[in-house]
């Protein structure tokens, strides 16, 4: 909450460096505030409720995230973006007033407390070492990784194809926004059904197909043209094996936590789920589109050099701001303009089609079998003692 005040107090006009450590402040802080919360939602419920937990977490982190986005633009037009700021750092109450009703987790675990600096070197590591010390767990790491690759390579270009069809900023924010964020409601209730009703493995390895055939729903628009049945069937249809997604993947990733470790290990995961997955994305999208469309190996247009060109502009309009923001001499004349996004400006440039690429389930199928974990990460050969 300080830390969100402390960044609406900030002024970038007067003082655009204390904006800057406002901002990786609240970074911090906030990535922090999001791994206890995993944490103690891991540890508060039981191994069959983690499906209908992760489903609600998924509901007030959407659903919060709206809300504080309408607050803040409401309040910032009336009495400006310091209140607002403000007003939206009270969304981390609730959070904070269920840790003081609920108190500690029943099933938290204390780890052995080092005794010397050499047990607290080994200590400091010891989540790392148990986790890949078990069986599958390189197969596990590899499934956590390229899981993500197939849905965030086709929303770099959604946006892309949505205007080359034609659509209109209304019709893109009613169904892209509209119906896909009440399908991905849809979706998430749907989740946590799954995953109570089938089971881990089967609840995850249904929700990956789902979200590997949602893509092809984008090809078909792109092969049907402008219609607005077509885009909402593709967005909600997206949207809803998203949410499923979502639900059961999180759950997933909640049970592989040792909960000597469910914090430190539930970071590692979950950063390696996205971080990882729109790195790798964001940095060869361009080039995976001129390889498929040079090499048939599907449909696409020509659009990689675009793509690519947008990257490296906000890049080094990025590079520009640190740069100038850490100098000595202060921000100077002025920031560079930042280029303008040729996503932005209609081209007709042939045929509008997109790429579908979804290797997650072949992933999630060797990880189920190579890793046959229990809730909470304990190996069925031999269950790891706590302390």
């Amino acid at each position: 909450m300080a830390a969100v005040a402390f960044l609406g107090f900030a002024d970038p006009g007067q003082a655009l460096f204390m904006v800057a450590v406002a901002a990786i402040t609240l970074g911090i802080a906030g990535a922090t505030f999001d791994i206890i919360i995993d944490a103690y939602r891991i540890e508060l419920l039981e191994p069959r409720q983690l499906g209908v937990g992760s489903g609600m977490s998924q509901y007030g982190w959407r659903i919060g995230a709206a809300a504080a986005g309408a607050l803040a633009l409401v309040l910032a037009a009336r009495v400006g973006w310091t209140a607002a700021y403000i007003a939206c750092a009270a969304f981390a109450l609730p959070a904070m007033l269920v840790g003081l009703v609920m108190g500690e987790p029943p099933r938290h675990r204390e780890p052995a407390k080092p005794h010397g600096a050499l047990e607290a070197i080994v200590a400091y590591f010891s989540p790392l070492v148990e986790f890949m010390a078990r069986q599958g767990a390189l197969v596990v790491l590899l499934f956590v990784l390229i899981h993500k690759i197939g849905d965030t390579l086709a929303n770099l270009t959604l946006r892309l194809l949505f205007q080359d069809l034609g659509f209109s900023n209304d019709e893109v924010a009613f169904y892209d926004i509209g119906v896909g964020f009440v399908a991905l409601l849809v979706g998430i209730f749907v989740g946590g059904i799954l995953y109570a009703r089938l089971g881990m493995k089967r609840s995850v390895l249904i929700s990956l197909i789902l979200m590997a055939v949602s893509n092809l729903g984008f090809a078909g628009l792109a092969a049907a043209g402008h219609t607005n049945i077509g885009m909402a069937a593709a967005v909600g249809f997206e949207n809803f094996a998203s949410g499923i997604g979502g639900v059961t993947v999180v759950a997933y990733l909640s049970a592989l936590c040792n909960l000597r470790f469910t914090a430190t290990q539930y970071a590692l995961l979950s950063a390696l789920a996205s971080i990882a997955g729109r790195f790798l994305t964001g940095t060869t999208v361009g080039a995976l589109i001129d390889v498929a469309a040079d090499g048939q190996v599907g449909v696409v247009g020509k659009r990689g050099e675009q793509i690519e060109q947008v990257l490296r502009a906000r890049r080094a309009h990025l590079a520009a701001i640190v740069a100038q923001v850490l100098s000595p001499a202060g921000v100077g004349p002025g920031l560079a303009k930042r280029p303008a996004d040729p996503f932005l400006a209609r081209r007709q440039l042939g045929k509008p089609q997109v790429v579908v690429v979804a290797p997650r389930v072949i992933g999630f199928a060797h990880a189920a079998r190579r890793a046959p974990y229990r809730a909470n990460a304990q190996p069925l050969a031999a269950p790891a003692r706590t302390a």
